[in-house]
């Protein structure tokens, strides 16, 4: 992966809870400014066949390359998403209990990070497979565009808990266009309902973070 710049980028970072996990939102507005043309671009691998349907996963995926400059040249996931993202998850970690004294001085270290685009269509049928980003760390999923009906395109997380009267077997959030969510990495999670509405889609840029502790 080529590195992202810019990593001291400033992000702001809202938490929610789904089964008492905290989940991430933060605002993408560098990346938002170009959503009709990331949308614009995805379509045309589409209508050109180089993105086909279900070949590297569920819908229309691409590899996980969208950091590689000979692959996508456009700098939209380089310079304005995955800095964001990698600086956003650092911050998070830095809240993380650990079982260490407190003066152990360390730093987070992003060892990869990669970046991988979904598209969701009408043509897709059947429920997307649930499924964790293990091993990575923190797992990122920004938003480009979400099927106007409200019960489709969401995000829902399995319950890691025994499911109960309290806590239901499955959370869902509704994310928001220009936005991304961030979350542990051994969350069980999958989309809800494909678009059904004519040419709707669900256009998601997803990302995987694996950091590790360096000692300082």
């Amino acid at each position: 992966m080529q590195n992202p710049t810019n990593s001291n980028q400033q992000v702001s970072i809202n938490q929610v809870n789904v089964f008492s996990i905290p989940i991430y939102e933060i605002p993408v507005p560098a990346l938002a400014v170009h959503n009709d043309a990331i949308e614009k671009a995805f379509k045309a691998k589409i209508d050109s066949g180089e993105l086909k349907l279900n070949k590297n996963g569920f819908g229309y995926q691409t590899p996980p390359d969208l950091l590689f400059e000979d692959a996508w040249p456009q700098p939209w996931f380089r310079e304005q998403l995955a800095p964001i993202f990698i600086n956003a998850c650092k911050k998070i970690l830095e809240h993380a209990i650990l079982d260490w004294s407190d003066d152990t001085k360390f730093r987070w270290k992003n060892t990869i990070t990669s970046c991988w685009g979904v598209v969701q269509t009408g043509t897709l049928t059947g429920d997307n497979p649930w499924h964790s980003h293990l091993p990575a760390t923190l797992s990122g999923c920004y938003y480009v565009k979400l099927p106007k009906n409200q019960a489709e395109g969401n995000f829902q997380f399995m319950n890691p808990m025994a499911s109960n009267i309290f806590q239901p077997k499955v959370g869902e959030l509704r994310p928001r266009e220009g936005h991304m969510l961030i979350f542990p990495s051994f969350m069980n999670h999958r989309p809800s309902l494909s678009p059904t509405i004519g040419d709707d889609l669900r256009i998601s840029i997803c990302l995987d973070g694996h950091f590790t502790t360096e000692m300082l």
